[in-house]
């Protein structure tokens, strides 16, 4: 057969396939399919041995023949899996009607917005993640703090790793497909996976004063125990999780206090007056007077004092007791700053008031008796007083128990 001639025939044969896979009911059969693209195939061949620029009816045929193909370019690439064949008949590379581009899925079309809502996801968490860590970690590392941020570092580099990298998108892959998830949601499982991490940071981050109070709890424990040194790591610890909890940072002080660590404890207590917690302006008063700043204490009282003095009559036994006393240490406490600033009659009216509230604590009467003797006069009820009553485990009673007792 003439070159010409074979040419025309492979051309018909061609267009009639051509036709039968554009008529045929989508999606069109891969017989069809592949009769088609073989068809093409010959037609090169026949090219091969017929040039095109000696016959012009034959190229405007064939272009329009591939005009055609090119239309049915989607039904091809979704009926069948181009790659796998070109792996198998092994085409050339100028076969172009081998590489028909696989066509976006409808259900591929917002995976752009997955893609870019999991980025976000996993920014976010890596934002999270740091500013969680550090408060772990802030003043070195414990067992409860390094399980905490271990477990989420790790779930956030799987996570990360799964979209960031080549290697963890195939694992990620792999691992949806065996669970069954369509190659068409792996996005937005992906994006699932993200979001999930970050919902689980979002909820340790937002519970981080509760964690806080499981630390606070802890260092409680240890002042029980006597455990002062552990007690002040664990305050520490709750502090650095939620620096806004006043009652901690009484605690704390507290903890410094016990330690003669006055500086610390008076900034602690400072924070504690500031977050309204009654009890820290009788121990910052204190650690006023005996530093010999009792000018500072006065105003410190007197600021406080609605706070320090209320009663409420509806209160149960023990809350009563607990403002009974709070209003005692505000009375002795004012009274000694006013006997340390040489006020002596406003002392001995702040002590007398004490006295009243509680004549069983020996604090006031120590003071009272120091009053009335610098003011020369008889102060001998209130020595005997303060030698029977002064708690000698309190460095300062136990030095006016001491003075009371040379005075008895």
């Amino acid at each position: 057969m003439p070159d010409s001639a074979l040419l025309d025939s492979t051309l018909r044969q061609y267009e009639a396939a051509l036709s039968q896979l554009e008529a045929a009911q989508p999606p069109p059969t891969e017989a069809a399919i592949l009769e088609v693209l073989i068809g093409r195939d010959q037609v090169q061949g026949a090219i091969a041995q017929a040039p095109l620029a000696t016959n012009h009816s034959q190229r405007v045929t064939l272009y329009r023949l591939d005009q055609r193909l090119r239309r049915q370019s989607n039904p091809i690439a979704r009926g069948v899996m181009l790659p796998d064949w070109r792996e198998s008949l092994n085409p050339p590379e100028s076969a172009w009607w081998w590489k028909f581009p696989q066509p976006l899925d409808p259900r591929d079309r917002l995976d752009w917005l997955w893609s870019g809502l999991t980025l976000a996801c996993l920014t976010a968490s890596l934002s999270l993640l740091m500013d969680i860590s550090s408060k772990f970690f802030e003043s070195g590392p414990d067992l409860f703090g390094s399980f905490t941020v271990v477990s989420q570092s790790v779930l956030t580099l799987l996570a990360g790793g799964s979209a960031l990298t080549q290697t963890g998108r195939e694992a990620t892959e792999t691992l949806l497909q065996r669970a069954g998830f369509s190659k068409y949601r792996w996005n937005e499982a992906k994006f699932g996976i993200a979001a999930s991490l970050l919902l689980l940071l979002i909820g340790i981050h937002t519970n981080l004063p509760q964690i806080a109070s499981l630390y606070s709890q802890w260092g409680r424990n240890n002042v029980q125990a006597g455990e002062l040194s552990s007690a002040q790591n664990n305050y520490q610890r709750s502090l650095q999780l939620n620096p806004n909890n006043a009652k901690t940072h009484y605690s704390l002080g507290k903890v410094y206090d016990d330690l003669q660590k006055n500086e610390q404890a008076e900034a602690q207590y400072q924070l504690a007056v500031k977050g309204g917690v009654p009890q820290a302006y009788i121990r910052l008063s204190r650690l006023y007077i005996l530093n010999g700043k009792p000018n500072e204490a006065t105003a410190l009282l007197t600021s406080g004092e609605e706070k320090l003095t209320a009663s409420d009559q509806n209160l149960n036994s023990s809350a009563a007791a607990s403002s009974q006393n709070l209003a005692y240490d505000y009375h002795t406490n004012l009274g000694w700053a006013y006997l340390k600033q040489e006020m002596f009659a406003a002392a001995v009216a702040e002590l007398q008031q004490a006295v009243q509230i509680d004549p069983n604590r020996g604090a006031a009467h120590c003071l009272l008796a120091q009053a009335w003797d610098a003011q020369n006069k008889s102060a001998a009820s209130e020595w005997q007083a303060c030698n029977a009553l002064a708690d000698r485990s309190i460095p300062e009673e136990n030095s006016w128990y001491n003075l009371a007792q040379s005075r008895v």
